[in-house]
């Protein structure tokens, strides 16, 4: 449910532990992994896509949370990051730019019955694409409205870290 087994084998095969397990649990344990680091694979994939399809357009993303983590290649290995979805931030200038640009682009939202969307929310609803892995949260915010301001926009893109031609939250 906490997206933590892929971790968990990890630091258990770093340290050597994975002969103390039932066969049947390190089977099941590998298959996981295998598919993630497979799944991890394709998001950074089309995380470094998406990145050059907004550069394009002079559209500067952040990407954030997990997907910049695995982009920033902090982990030993990849599989022990389980995520879903792709996150970036964008200015309050460019973040309806970004929203057009990927819907030209094949990306849409998944239920067209609900068009509302509040401008109090942290980011766009999630778009996908056919035939790719993850769903792309536009985030015009990262936090909450009670606390945006404490952790803004502006406060990231002056620590924002350029990892192979990738803007990450520093």
């Amino acid at each position: 449910g906490h997206y933590v087994f892929p971790a968990m084998y990890c630091a258990l095969k770093r340290e050597g532990f994975l002969t103390y397990l039932p066969q049947e649990l390190l089977n099941f344990m590998e298959h996981v992994a295998d598919t993630n680091r497979d799944r991890n694979t394709q998001i950074i994939s089309q995380a470094q896509e998406l990145n050059t399809l907004l550069l394009s357009h002079n559209i500067t993303p952040i990407f954030i949370k997990g997907t910049a983590n695995l982009l920033a290649g902090l982990y030993s290995d990849i599989t022990e990051r389980m995520g879903g979805d792709i996150d970036f931030l964008f200015s309050s200038q460019d973040y309806p730019k970004a929203i057009r640009v990927l819907k030209e682009n094949g990306y849409y939202k998944r239920e067209e019955k609900n068009e509302f969307f509040s401008p109090w929310s942290k980011h766009y609803p999630r778009l996908i694409k056919k035939d790719h892995i993850a769903a792309v949260e536009v985030h015009n915010a990262i936090l909450v409205e009670a606390y945006r301001d404490l952790f803004t926009y502006g406060f990231v893109k002056k620590n924002i870290q350029i990892v192979n031609g990738v803007s990450l939250l520093s």
